[in-house]
């Protein structure tokens, strides 16, 4: 496939992806690394804001790579590309159509993945049952967190069930 055929399948597939959103890009290679194209597509993806990303514009080679570094690490923890995905953020960030074709085509296939996990849902029948739940291209925001209980024996561990004493841990935040 022709380089030209791949920048203008990704660009599509992006400014599907961003059509929400009002942002849209003529050249997938040198638009994705300006402004806050890269902010925008990750915050659709994830379905939560990225505060400590923000603008390409004005940074150097070297803050570039670390905010692509940031960004693998985002998807990766957000489950969207799999942990073992390697990108070179160096070559990335340099636009280097390898690395940005492949890291999009991971993010193509969590998109193919999402709608096939939802395809028996958009298959009904009765239009009723399809318009009752509205679906979104934004997967769910994370559940909240929940305090986690631990277990401290007392010293009066030998005396039956009663002597196990749950206590909430807390974690620094929730103390202020």
């Amino acid at each position: 496939m022709s380089l030209r055929t791949r920048i203008n399948g990704f660009t599509a597939w992006v400014n599907l992806r961003l059509s929400p959103t009002g942002h849209f890009m003529h050249n997938i290679l040198t638009d994705l690394l300006k402004g806050y194209n890269m902010k925008v597509l990750l915050e659709s993806l994830t379905g939560r804001p990225l505060e400590k990303l923000q603008s390409f514009d004005g940074l150097t080679q070297q803050q570039k790579t670390t905010r692509v570094e940031w960004i693998v690490k985002e998807l990766k923890h957000a489950n969207i590309i799999p942990k073992d995905t390697y990108v070179d953020s160096r070559m990335f960030a340099m636009r280097c159509a390898d690395q940005v074709f492949d890291l999009l085509w991971c993010l193509v296939c969590h998109d193919i993945w999402f709608v096939w996990e939802r395809s028996e849902f958009l298959q009904q029948a009765e239009g009723q049952m399809l318009t009752s739940k509205p679906f979104s291209w934004t997967p769910p925001p994370p559940p909240p967190k929940t305090p986690t209980l631990k277990t401290e024996k007392s010293m009066l561990s030998g005396f039956g069930s009663k002597s196990l004493i749950q206590t909430p841990i807390t974690s620094p935040e929730e103390v202020r």
